[in-house]
C-alpha cells in the first residue's frame, strides 16, 4: 500500500505511514480484534529518529502509540532525556550493547467511542512488530495499572504486580502484555504509583 500523510493535527508532528498491513494472528485471536490494523510510521518532527503504531477501527485511527529508538549504549545524559526524564537505572537494567525501542506514551483521539483498554494492550503487540521488522532487541515501555484502584486497600503495588503475574488477578493492560511476551522490569517504589516498566525481548534476535 502507497504512503500516505497521517497529519500533524493527529500525530503533533509530520508523520509518513511507511508501511500498512494486517496485524498478526495474535491481533486477531480474540475475534473481533481482527477490524484492528496496526501502521507502522516514522516521524520527522525532531532529530529523534521516532516510531510507533496506531491503531485503527473502521478505517478511522483512533488512537497512536509513540517510541524512540534508543541505543542503550550512548551517554547516560543522552538516554535520559530521550527517555522524557525517567530513571535512567530502569534502562540500564536491560542489555546496554543493543537496540531498544523505548514507548513514550500513548494517547486517544478524543470523541470517539473506543475501548480504549483493548487499544493499550494491543499497541504492545504492534511494538513488539516492529521491533521484528526493525531488527531491534527489544522494547520497553511504563504502562498504567488499569485495575489496581480496585485493590489499593488489599495491596501494594509490588503485591499487587505479583497477583497478576501469577494470574490471580486480571488487569486488562499488564496481563495483555505478560501474555503476549512482555515481562515486568521494574516496580517504582514512587508512593502513589500505578504503573510499571516492562519489557519484551525479541525471540530471533
Amino acid at each position: 500500500m502507497a504512503s500516505k500523510d497521517v497529519g500533524p493535527e493527529l500525530l503533533g508532528g509530520p508523520v509518513i505511514v511507511r508501511a500498512m498491513s494486517q496485524a498478526d494472528a495474535a491481533l486477531s485471536a480474540g475475534g473481533d480484534l481482527a477490524r484492528w490494523r496496526a501502521l507502522e510510521l516514522v516521524g520527522g518532527a525532531s532529530n529523534r529518529v521516532e516510531l510507533g503504531v496506531v491503531a485503527e477501527q473502521n478505517a478511522q485511527i483512533v488512537g497512536w502509540s509513540r517510541a524512540v529508538r534508543v541505543h542503550l549504549g550512548a551517554s547516560v545524559a543522552r538516554a535520559w532525556w530521550m527517555a522524557g526524564g525517567q530513571s535512567w537505572e530502569t534502562l540500564s537494567r536491560v542489555d546496554r550493547d543493543g537496540d531498544t525501542l523505548l514507548g513514550l506514551g500513548a494517547s486517544l483521539l478524543a470523541g470517539v467511542e473506543v475501548d480504549a483498554d483493548r487499544i493499550k494492550a494491543l499497541y504492545g503487540l504492534g511494538r513488539g512488530r516492529l521491533v521484528r521488522r526493525l531488527g531491534l532487541r527489544r522494547w520497553i515501555a511504563c504502562v498504567f495499572l488499569e485495575g489496581y484502584r480496585t485493590w489499593r486497600e488489599v495491596y501494594c503495588l509490588q503485591g499487587y504486580v505479583q497477583q497478576v503475574e501469577s494470574g490471580a488477578i486480571v488487569d486488562v493492560v499488564l496481563t495483555a502484555h505478560l501474555l503476549a511476551g512482555a515481562r515486568v522490569l521494574d516496580v517504582p517504589a514512587t508512593k502513589g504509583a500505578e504503573a510499571v516498566w516492562i519489557v519484551w525481548e525479541n525471540p530471533v534476535r
